[in-house]
């Protein structure tokens, strides 16, 4: 082969690598224009072996390559501009890339896949750091030995599979090789990466592979912590049995090392008064921690303990400790089914699954053995654990909590276009706009402590008599996720697993005084869920998965479209060539420009693109939204060269959000709050604002909640005022119409081409959406298309963004995973 020649579609450009079993070619899809790496086999592809890279390819994770086709002798895979994994660069960079090494694994794991021949040849480390996975389950055919490195290779078991220097015990026995000779090889590479030396490295293969079979690896130097010792020690474990139960767990320990060589910022640092970290003994041993009090020379060493409580492949919506923490309830999606309620006791392991009909998520759990449900359309109702159907009380109910005695509830509900606290029900302790998500009843019933959102996320206590004392308050220019507050058994503090979406993982303590200490630093998301009489700590670890994929007028089926790791909204243009997303890396909120044909994306700024008209219709700029309390903005960015603009509305608070351009090009329709008044959902109207006329007219009353919808022409917006039902606001001003046939649960997404109907999305069965038009004029309703999530995921309804046209679509699915453990020893 030659650089120039063609292979199908194939344009071979650059020689990458050649071997004893084939050769590797940088090469261009002539068809989609991308570049992609060839592997080119000197024997011909058996039926099994594609039918085994038909799986792999239907693998779609961030720390895996992409195998795009096979050939009869070749595999086509993602172009990774990278280096093979080695050591280097400090315990925190080595710690990020082994937590990603087992985020790929686990997700292949997950597929039933197994790698077999995992070594840094293998692992690419692209120059902003991401790590890439190369040949899942493929390297015995595909594989191209490193020049000094013996590679040998089989068929069938009884025979060696694999790279002789990571090769696990099992392999060198020619037994078949699972997921647990991956952890062996996994173990390998990690102490190659903090030593700089494989540890099982003899003069001669014969000489590696018995000391793979009965010698321990050399003691790790000091410098390692304690912590990686042990994993490295559990994951090299000669009998797979012994080993780590699963990838995942290995990669929790990764990542709880991981957060806990992490300084903290100097703003977080700045509003502490002391300082805490604490380590996870998780399968291999307890890891190291400790606290320190500032001002004080006392060091207070803690160990706390984890135990996986939960296991199952689903979603744990809520969870509580009942009585002194012997029994769990919980409540959760398993396998894409319905959410369903267990009761179940950690010392014995039983489970007891309750069917609640309409159930949505447990609220709370009583003294009594009672619980508080909320059921399909924001309905609280309660129920006996020892069984019985729920008896609905309340509607439009956000959050519950009982009271110490069984007896009475807290409340958080909608009333209009206001949020009430209510404690017990029916007496009005607050009542404001903020979004408020949260509550807890103190352990003594005389306070509750909610959080809301309001220029920021704040954590809040109110007395019986309404008497409020805001105890935190988090500033994030990330932004923020609902975290919920929880009392401890001595009612002296709330815990809460910090909102900010650049501080995941932090469980924050406050005293009634708004003293703040960290409690723990845990790996992923960590939601504190519920703490016991005794102490005991139940924490929600979740692990989700986001993408994008869509369709456009060429394409005859979805086709992935993902890009960044974390993806909150996209929209489209009206011609569906081309979206705007926003992303994010954990830390930031990034906006990205992206065609449809599947060109890479183009990063434009940091911020958040709120959906709506994406683009202005000259296609030059993006509205983008800054959520900074410090500096909250809305600026148009250009998409090409320029400089961005700033937004301001003379009168109103800085961020008015933009939801279209007006036609003619001299203004457009805002959204905005007025000047002085608590910027939010509950003070902002609609209007349309024309800069140059100094024109500003109101067209709806305060209060409104999002989306907002205009049709084709910008002669009309769909928007439902708070507490209200859908209308269609003239932009003239005119009086506004209901809009008939929005049922509940629906999220309209756009208007039709003619403007008469509006495109309306439900969540379906299995993680599907339900896509219909509806005519809203008469109410007809017509069911357009049902669109189907990857295996395993959830297409977010709310996320669906469609042309009027209805030709072209793209959303975002997410794979929503969580575990429920239990923590003792930080209390």
């Amino acid at each position: 082969m030659v650089a120039g020649e063609h292979v199908g579609p194939y344009l071979l450009e650059a020689l990458l690598g050649a071997g004893g079993m084939g050769e590797v070619w940088k090469a261009r899809d002539t068809r989609l224009d991308r570049i992609v790496a060839i592997k080119f086999s000197q024997a011909a592809f058996s039926d099994r072996f594609q039918r085994e890279a038909r799986a792999v390819a239907a693998l779609n994770h961030p720390n895996i390559a992409t195998l795009y086709d096979v050939g009869p002798d070749y595999l086509v895979m993602e172009y990774v501009e990278g280096a093979p994994v080695g050591p280097g660069g400090g315990m925190r960079r080595i710690l990020d890339l082994a937590a990603q090494i087992a985020d790929g694994l686990a997700a292949a794991h997950a597929a039933g896949l197994a790698h077999r021949d995992l070594k840094p040849d293998n692992i690419l480390v692209t120059r902003a750091g991401q790590v890439k996975i190369l040949d899942f389950g493929l390297a015995r055919q595909t594989g191209i030995p490193a020049q000094d490195e013996a590679t040998l290779t089989v068929t069938q078991p009884g025979t060696v599979l694999g790279t002789i220097g990571y090769m696990s015990p099992e392999q060198v026995r020619g037994a078949e090789a699972g997921h647990r000779s991956d952890i062996f090889s996994f173990g390998v590479i990690l102490h190659e990466l903090v030593t700089g030396e494989r540890p099982f490295r003899r003069d001669t293969v014969v000489e590696t592979m018995n000391a793979i079979l009965k010698e321990d690896p050399p003691e790790l130097p000091d410098s390692v912590p304690s912590g990686l010792r042990q994993v490295i020690a559990h994951a090299l474990e000669k009998e797979p049995d012994q080993r780590f139960q699963s990838v995942k767990d290995m990669g929790f320990a990764l990542r709880t090392l991981s957060a806990l060589t992490q300084a903290p910022s100097a703003a977080a640092a700045s509003r502490r008064s002391w300082i805490r970290t604490a380590a996870a003994g998780l399968g291999a041993g307890a890891l190291a921690g400790g606290a320190y009090w500032a001002g004080r020379r006392s060091v207070r060493v803690t160990t706390p303990s984890f135990r996986q409580l939960t296991s199952r492949q689903g979603f744990v919506t809520r969870a509580r400790f009942a009585g002194s923490g012997e029994t769990l309830v919980y409540s959760a999606h398993f396998e894409d089914g319905p959410a369903k309620l267990y009761v179940s006791s950690p010392g014995d392991g039983a489970v007891h699954e309750i069917e609640v009909p309409d159930l949505v998520s447990l609220a709370a759990v009583s003294s009594k053995n009672e619980a508080a449900v909320i059921l399909k359309g924001d309905v609280l109702a309660r129920m006996p654990l020892s069984g019985g159907a729920p008896r609905p009380m309340l509607e439009n109910v956000v959050a519950a909590d009982w009271a110490p005695d069984g007896e009475d509830l807290a409340v958080v509900r909608r009333s209009g276009r206001m949020i009430r606290v209510e404690y017990p029900v029916g007496r009005v302790l607050r009542e404001s706009g903020a979004p408020t998500h949260g509550i807890r009843v103190s352990p003594d019933g005389s306070r509750v402590a909610i959080s809301y959102f309001t220029n920021g996320f704040h954590v809040a206590v109110l007395d019986r008599g309404g008497k409020t004392i805001d105890v935190a308050h988090f500033d994030s220019s990330a932004g923020f996720s609902i975290a919920r507050p929880c009392w401890t058994p001595d009612g002296r503090e709330i815990w809460i697993d910090s909102p900010a979406l650049d501080e995941h993982g932090v469980i924050h303590a406050f005293d009634l005084r708004g003293n703040r200490r960290v409690v723990s630093t845990l790996p992923g998301t960590a939601m504190v869920e519920s703490i016991s009489n005794s102490g005991k700590l139940l924490v929600n670890l979740v692990r989700n998965r986001f993408g994008i994929a869509g369709r456009t007028k060429k394409d005859a089926t979805d086709r992935d479209l993902s890009w960044s790791e974390l993806s909150s909204a996209v929209a489209l243009t009206p011609d569906g060539a081309t979206m705007v997303f926003t992303g994010s890396d954990r830390t930031r909120s990034v906006v990205y420009l992206r065609k449809t044909d599947g060109t890479p994306a183009v990063r434009l700024c940091e911020g958040i693109n709120y959906g709506g008209q994406p683009v202005s219709p000259d296609g030059k700029w993006v509205p983008v939204y800054r959520p900074s309390p410090a500096d909250r903005a809305t600026y148009l960015v250009p998409t090409g060269a320029g400089e961005e603009k700033r937004i301001d509305v003379e009168g109103m608070e800085p961020g008015p959000l933009i939801v279209a351009w007006l036609p003619d090009g001299d203004g457009y329709v805002i959204t905005a709050v007025e000047k002085g008044k608590p910027w939010g959902q509950a003070r902002s109207r609609l209007y349309v604002w024309k800069p140059a006329a100094r024109l500003l007219r109101p067209l709806s009353a305060e209060g409104l909640t999002h989306p907002i919808r205009c049709d084709p022409k910008v002669e009309r917006c769909l928007l439902r005022p708070a507490g209200g039902t859908w209308k269609l606001y003239p932009v003239d001003g005119s009086a506004p119409v209901e809009a008939k046939g929005i049922r509940q649960g629906d999220h309209p997404l756009n208007f039709t081409e003619d403007g008469r109907g509006i495109w309306v999305a439900e969540q379906g069965e299995a993680g599907s959406a339900v896509v219909s038009r509806v005519d809203w004029a008469g109410g007809k309703r017509e069911r357009w298309k049902e669109i189907q999530a990857p295996q395993g995921a959830r297409v977010r309804h709310d996320t669906i963004a469609i042309t009027p046209d209805g030709r072209s679509y793209v959303y975002i699915w997410v794979e929503a995973r969580s575990e429920l453990y239990q923590v003792e020893g930080l209390l």
